[in-house]
């Protein structure tokens, strides 16, 4: 039984045409299927994968990418021609677990399922690289990706079944029938086009609406965990609408408009909401191009930001989640405040838990809230303030934390440096006492 190729949906990039034709002659005489453009089920979504080899070794879960240029790699992004995407080899890893456990499901239970990279275009380098574990999963349309895939080495454990000529017929049968159309992707009016960057406890994605295609929308995808009884689902999902009960009391230009929230046609445990779609960047996008950042548009943000969250504390509200991925830079000069999953909304209870832990911590997020998020009053918020304005002026890595000695190099007078510590200051008491009397600071400034 030579390899088979079955092509499973229409569209596949040039890229995957080579991989394909790369595959079929070099393993021309061996048993197997090779799937194209798969696109497996994922709650009322997909998830694409470019290419699926079955063979004796198992089955390998291929992402392509047909890249020119150089590649800056790291252990979460690759950056390319200007462009920043989660890093492809845990993009697999991740499709190559959701069809192992598919395959568990279906009664294969000791099959060796592993993701790897293939880089089709010769031209593509990489600049700096990502590391050793990731790199020995990135290939190149050369013998070692046929020694990888025939080999041992590359399975997922050593004492993996070795597949008869039947299992593999099953196997590619039982995955063929479980492909969907991917233009099944459709939730509430929306079509997902592309997977953005995701978020802390979702995943991010652009979506049109089906009728009115100049009408797009940013929708994000959660997935309930760790809940084994009806009424701790319910809990669990009352938290992950946290965003939404924010969104929906908030109505401001500076605030990202809620759209809609909806349950899984699927799955109960996956639950999606839409926010409006904003052409433009995130502040984290801006910090990460080199170009310096003007104080005009340095106090612009700031005062949009400022003008959103005395509205959040007006109603009681605190974000507590104020970082650069979830502020967005219109292309007509609009700033507005996002991402309000972790907020604090009277009468709604408690935030989203993700994996335990009840808040997500970074360089932005207040002392008072890594030791403990209840006794955090909105002089929060204005820590998180401080650090956005610490980067934007000093332009510090976005994993190094403040260092308050570092305001001494900001181009700044000694009386607004002053202001900037006192934003950043460990003790809540000792910051300014509302976001209202900076947004007037902010004024003379400005």
């Amino acid at each position: 039984m030579p390899l088979t190729h079955t092509s499973c949906a229409p569209g596949a990039h040039i890229g995957e045409q080579l991989a394909r034709d790369f595959l079929m002659h070099e393993l021309a005489t061996s048993r197997g299927f090779l799937l194209t453009n798969y696109h497996h089920p994922d709650g009322n979504g997909t998830q694409e994968i470019d290419l699926l080899l079955i063979n004796e070794r198992g089955v390998w879960v291929i992402e392509v990418k047909h890249w020119f240029g150089r590649i800056d790699a790291d252990a979460v992004y690759w950056l390319h021609a200007g462009q920043r995407q989660h890093s492809p080899v845990i993009s697999i890893e991740g499709k190559a677990r959701t069809i192992a456990t598919a395959m568990q499901s279906a009664g294969f239970t000791n099959v060796s399922v592993v993701g790897l990279v293939v880089l089709t275009r010769h031209q593509g380098r990489f600049g700096s690289y990502p590391p050793d574990e990731h790199y020995r999963k990135v290939f190149r349309l050369t013998r070692p990706l046929i020694d990888a895939v025939t080999g041992t080495e590359y399975r997922y454990r050593p004492h993996n079944a070795t597949l008869t000529p039947t299992m593999m017929q099953q196997i590619a049968d039982t995955l063929v029938q479980r492909t969907v159309d991917p233009e099944r992707r459709i939730i509430g009016s929306y079509r997902l086009l592309r997977e953005l960057e995701p978020g802390a406890g979702f995943r991010a994605y652009e979506a049109q609406h089906v009728r009115f295609p100049n009408m797009r929308s940013r929708v994000k995808r959660y997935q309930v965990t760790g809940y084994t009884t009806r009424a701790e689902l319910d809990a669990a999902v009352r938290r992950f609408e946290q965003d939404m009960h924010a969104l929906l009391q908030l109505d401001s230009p500076t605030i990202v408009r809620a759209i809609d929230f909806l349950s899984d046609a699927d799955s109960d445990d996956i639950y999606w909401m839409l926010t409006e779609w904003i052409e433009g960047q995130s502040l984290r996008d801006r910090l990460d191009n080199p170009a310096p950042l003007t104080a005009d548009e340095q106090i612009h943000i700031l005062r949009a930001l400022t003008t959103g969250l005395a509205l959040c504390h007006a109603k009681g509200m605190l974000h507590r989640n104020v970082a650069p991925a979830g502020i967005y830079l219109a292309d007509d000069g609009t700033i507005k405040l996002g991402d309000f999953d972790f907020a604090r909304v009277p009468g709604v209870g408690k935030t989203i838990s993700v994996t335990g832990q009840p808040l997500t911590t970074s360089k932005y997020t207040a002392p008072e809230l890594r030791d403990s998020f209840r006794p955090a009053d909105p002089r929060a918020d204005l820590y998180s303030l401080g650090a956005i304005w610490y980067d934007m002026v000093l332009r510090r890595p976005a994993e190094e934390p403040v260092i308050l000695a570092k305001i001494e190099e900001a181009d700044l007078p000694g009386d607004v440096q002053e202001v900037m510590r006192d934003l950043l200051s460990p003790q809540p008491h000792k910051r300014p006492a509302s976001v209202a009397e900076v947004g007037e600071w902010l004024a003379l400034l400005g």
